[in-house]
Parts: C-alpha cells; structure tokens; sequence
C-alpha cells in the first residue's frame, strides 16, 4: 500500500515545500494539489495552482515524481 498527502493548497510555498520535504524524506509515496479550485469562502482566497506548483517542487529538488514511478 502506497500512501500519499494532501497539503493545504492555502499554505505559503515554503512552508508547502517544507512538508513536501519532510514527507518525502520519511517515505510518503505522493503529494497530491488539486487542479480545480472549489472555496468554501464567499472572497476568493489565493492558493497555489497545482502544476506551477508542481514544477516549482520539482525545480527545488522535491517531489521527483517521473523518475519515481519509472523505477516502480
């Protein structure tokens, strides 16, 4: 069984990154972002789009999702 997380798309990108660090160093198998934005608030709220943050972990080093899935 593979298990992956779900971070609050709401989060700073550091913080974000931060995590994404931590759970890849304890083993997390996937970081899931949603690519569709439904608020539960009346305001929009900024959150992070899910393939720029994507790259963005990708081009810091974490979450190198390709070279994973082709060693499974």
């Amino acid at each position: 069984m593979r298990f992956g997380f779900w971070p609050d798309p709401r989060s700073d990108y550091t913080a974000l990154s931060t995590l994404a660090l931590h759970a890849e160093s304890i083993g997390w198998h996937s970081i899931r972002l949603a690519d569709h934005f439904l608020p539960d608030e009346d305001e929009l709220i900024p959150v992070h789009e899910s393939w720029i943050t994507m790259a963005a972990l990708a081009r810091d080093g974490i979450a190198d999702c390709y070279e994973k899935l082709e060693k499974k």
